[in-house]
C-alpha cells in the first residue's frame, strides 16, 4: 500500500477522505474535511434543541385522528 509516481495502484477509504473518525489515519491518504467534529457539533446541536423544546416543532410530527389513536388502544386491549 502507498501513493505517489512510483506506486502501481492505491486505494483508500472514504472514512479516511471524508475524516470522519478521530483515529489513525494512513501517511499515504489525504483528509479533505473534518466530518467527525462536524458530526460531533450537529449532535451536541440536536441535544440541545431537543433539551430547550426547540425541536421538535409541530411541522416535525405527524398527528394521529382520536379515532385512529382509540382503535389502536382497543386492538392493544384485545391482545
Amino acid at each position: 500500500m502507498g501513493s505517489g509516481e512510483g506506486c502501481d495502484g492505491q486505494y483508500l477509504f472514504a472514512c479516511d477522505l471524508l475524516g470522519s473518525h478521530n483515529g489513525h489515519y494512513p501517511r499515504h491518504s489525504i483528509r479533505y474535511e473534518s466530518f467527525f467534529e462536524r458530526s460531533v457539533e450537529v449532535f451536541r446541536r440536536f441535544k440541545e434543541d431537543v433539551k430547550t423544546g426547540t425541536y421538535p416543532e409541530k411541522k416535525h410530527t405527524i398527528a394521529m385522528e382520536e379515532e385512529e389513536y382509540a382503535a389502536f388502544l382497543r386492538q392493544i386491549e384485545e391482545a
